[in-house]
């Protein structure tokens, strides 16, 4: 699976989501939106997010602790049955397009754009 934690300013939004096609929003003001791979489009794009995560891990480095990106970052955790790996980015770089990791920031936007407009998931606090 993957993690992407993202600090937009105001709130930290984490989107995991499995190579199962489950995925889910959780908002640091409390909120939760689960369930949202129950849609076919969401399920594909989690996966498709999963998969391209796989290119990016040897970029990561070993995680001990999960802790939330810095300020103006997005962090990346990938969940392996060989441990927990991280990386992070500042939104700067994906904005001006000049990141390593913007392909992978944009899947990751994707899987949580199909989840709010899919409607599938339940938002619970």
């Amino acid at each position: 699976g993957v993690i992407m934690d993202w600090d937009t300013g105001d709130v930290i939004v984490t989107l995991a989501a499995y190579i199962t096609g489950a995925a889910n929003i959780c908002f640091s003001t409390g909120g939760v939106i689960a369930g949202g791979g129950k849609n076919p489009t969401v399920g594909e794009a989690a996966v498709e997010f999963v998969m391209a995560s796989q290119d990016y891990i040897g970029r990561a480095i070993p995680a001990n602790t999960t802790s939330l990106p810095s300020k103006e970052c997005v962090r990346f955790y990938f969940l392996t049955n060989k441990g927990i790996y991280a990386a992070q980015e500042q939104v700067k770089y994906f904005e001006d397009e000049s990141s390593p990791w913007l392909s992978l920031f944009e899947k990751g936007s994707l899987v949580i754009n199909e989840i709010r407009s899919s409607g599938t998931g339940a938002l619970t606090h």
